[in-house]
């Protein structure tokens, strides 16, 4: 296995942060995986992305 970042801007490492999911957003999740409907984990990025203790 090549260690290389998944993801790289004008060639520099992007750091990786988790997704923030609450019990809402896990249940969404799942209730759509199992009825084959489109899933969307953006509000668990954009959670992430405004955690200001992260």
């Amino acid at each position: 296995m090549i260690n290389e970042p998944a993801w790289t801007y004008k060639g520099e490492e992007l750091p990786y942060f988790m997704p923030s999911f609450n019990v809402k957003e896990f249940f969404r999740f799942f209730g759509n995986w199992i009825t084959a409907k489109p899933i969307s984990s953006l509000s668990g990025v954009f959670a992430a992305l405004n955690d200001k203790e992260k």
